[in-house]
């Protein structure tokens, strides 16, 4: 690929942030396939987090609200992926606990309760009470959650 411009690579990158929510690790590697050099990167970093093109707070929020809502992943699951996206720990925190708790559980209760009828498990049984258990936390639910949702959902 031929290397880039910095004034195409900038009108390039404004287009790729502003289709959608991007982290700050997403957008240098694509920076740096464009064949820019470190400091034309952070310069277009820094440009991009100025004009708002860029920012890892609304990244994670937006990431948790999608994950959460479609995917109906839990927040471990989730926590690990902005992780591995190089998003900081304080900015995960904080789009965490912007999910109401209510919401959360409601996705999890109705998520159990969609396996259950799948699947066809008994929850008077402990090995099926198992396999709930261990699809839950493979969403990425604690245990603790999963707990929580069955004592609301009279499993006992």
């Amino acid at each position: 690929m031929k290397a880039l411009t910095f004034l195409e690579a900038k009108n390039k990158i404004e287009n790729w942030c502003a289709y959608q929510e991007r982290c700050h690790q997403e957008v240098q590697n694509k920076l740096m396939s464009f064949g820019l050099s470190i400091d034309e990167v952070d310069r277009l970093v820094a440009h991009l987090i100025s004009n708002n093109y860029l920012n890892e707070q609304r990244y994670a929020q937006a990431v948790f609200s999608g994950k959460h809502r479609i995917k109906k992943w839990g927040r471990l699951k989730i926590e690990q992926f902005l992780k591995q996206k190089a998003v900081p720990d304080v900015i995960i925190q904080s789009a965490v606990n912007e999910v109401p708790r209510e919401e959360y559980f409601s996705n999890l209760s109705n998520i159990s309760k969609k396996y259950i009828n799948i699947k066809g498990l008994s929850m008077d049984s402990f090995k099926d009470k198992t396999k709930l258990v261990k699809y839950l936390q493979q969403k990425g639910y604690t245990y603790q959650e999963i707990t929580i949702c069955f004592e609301d959902l009279s499993f006992r």
